[in-house]
């Protein structure tokens, strides 16, 4: 069977969708009208850092649109958090 779309059924212009690790699971595919419907309704997104190269169930995206792979990608440790807090600091006092 060729790839489709898992709603319209077409097959131009698919973007996969993340269905999670299992290489040996079924693919799920979307074309853009269908895309633009789901983005719309919150269902379907891409992760910030993978661009729009594959798709996700936002339930699969955290609350920074971040996959599973890139989680916690831009999360700072306590010392990280400071040193961005004192430039920020050192930079609007003179401003």
């Amino acid at each position: 069977m060729s790839e489709q779309c898992n709603w319209c059924h077409t097959n131009n212009n698919l973007t996969e969708i993340y269905t999670g690790d299992d290489v040996d699971g079924e693919k799920e595919f979307i074309c853009p009208a269908c895309l633009k419907e789901k983005q719309s309704q919150e269902d379907i997104d891409f992760c910030e850092c993978c661009g729009s190269d594959i798709a996700y169930y936002t339930d699969d995206l955290d609350d920074k649109l971040l996959c599973p792979e890139h989680k916690g990608e831009f999360d700072l440790d306590e010392e990280e958090q400071q040193d961005m807090e004192d430039l920020i600091e050192n930079i609007t006092k003179d401003g």
